[in-house]
């Protein structure tokens, strides 16, 4: 939304609408900024330099709560816990290896697959990473009907989040963990 949209429903650019009549249509705004700042970014790069680039974005945490739709999905599964809505982000790829612009690929990918990915995009083969579990998605990207290298991928989840202080009257907070397959 442009500042004037905003300003007409009584807010001031950069208000922080959170718990506000409008929550999801701000956050519609972050995301539509987010979309437009990339879009410039992009634009921004020399043609022939940008005709050899392959851009990877990709979200973390999965949808806030807040953002969740009730009764539709259940916002306890958002962000902030390993179920589809917390684990489930927006990967984009952008460049000269996409076939399909506007496309959209149900392939199943990790975060640590991007190690390997951009390894083969460099066409660095021949060297081995230290990161075992990654799995090249290059061709998901050049072609989005394709078939994902994995079949589960491992989420977890490190309860309490942040900063924890020892009681040594209390055993040690739990990890929670959740595989889940396709």
């Amino acid at each position: 939304a442009t500042a004037s949209e905003i300003t007409s429903l009584g807010y001031s650019p950069g208000q922080d609408l959170t718990d506000t009549a409008d929550d999801v249509r701000a956050y519609d705004w972050l995301l539509e900024a987010l979309d437009t700042e990339i879009g410039r970014l992009l634009a921004g790069i020399h043609p022939a330099l940008l005709a050899n680039t392959t851009v990877l974005l990709i979200g973390d945490n999965g949808t806030p709560p807040e953002i969740v739709s009730e009764p539709l999905f259940d916002s306890s599964h958002a962000k902030g816990s390993v179920y589809q809505l917390g684990t489930h982000v927006p990967l984009l790829v952008a460049g000269n290896l996409v076939t399909q612009p506007d496309s959209a690929c149900d392939g199943l990918v990790g975060a640590v697959d991007l190690w390997r990915t951009v390894l083969d995009i460099a066409a660095a083969g021949a060297v081995t990473p230290q990161v075992h579990d990654s799995s090249s998605f290059r061709h998901l990207i050049e072609d989005p009907s394709g078939t994902s290298a994995r079949k589960e991928v491992f989420v977890q989840q490190f309860d309490p989040n942040g900063t924890w202080e020892p009681d040594p009257f209390a055993p040690p907070p739990g990890i929670v963990r959740h595989l889940r397959g396709l």
